[in-house]
């Protein structure tokens, strides 16, 4: 029986250095750009999410509000039948986000409802009708805010929404936590 073996060139090292090196470089550029990367692209994902969260409330409120004469819900625990995904309830941002370590809803409803005197189906599309609870959520920086014509818009630092609330002081807006008047 003959035997055949796989020959190496164990000498010649020098040959496979600049190549080694080339591949470890280029692994450290590689890490270092998913390093500093990471949080921003992290950030904006759940920013995306929230927003696709909002959009599904409003479909979620105008069912409500079709069932209801037109009127918003008086508090988010009145949607919870029209919901399939209760995580929807729970901005992405949040430390609440996982609906498996939620006990009740008022404590994991990371989403204020604004309550008009008429009713949904008579906000103004430029009427803010429901946001994030807290700054926080988003790292500080900002609150998706859902208009009157279901439109979710980001609104850096709750600027536009501080705005609004003392434009439109008949009307109770609760501003997120973190937004000072």
């Amino acid at each position: 029986m003959r035997r055949t073996f796989i020959r190496t060139d164990a000498g010649n090292t020098t040959s496979h250095l600049p190549r080694t090196l080339l591949v470890v470089g280029l692994s450290c550029i590689a890490i270092a750009m998913v390093l500093c990367l990471g949080p921003h692209l992290c950030f904006r994902a759940r920013k995306e999410q929230c927003a696709e969260h909002l959009d599904r409330l409003w479909c979620v409120l105008q069912m409500y509000g079709d069932d209801n004469d037109g009127a918003y819900p008086p508090d988010p625990r009145s949607l919870t039948p029209l919901v399939d995904n209760p995580e929807v309830f729970a901005c992405p941002g949040s430390e609440n986000s996982s609906a498996s370590v939620i006990t009740s809803l008022t404590d994991w409803a990371d989403y204020i409802i604004i309550h008009w005197p008429n009713g949904s189906h008579h906000v103004p599309s430029n009427y803010p009708v429901m946001y994030d609870r807290r700054l926080s959520h988003h790292s500080g920086k900002g609150v998706n805010v859902l208009y009157g014509n279901g439109r979710v818009v980001w609104d850096p630092g709750a600027q536009n929404l501080r705005a609004f609330a003392r434009k439109h002081s008949d009307v109770l807006i609760q501003l997120p936590e973190g937004v000072r008047r």
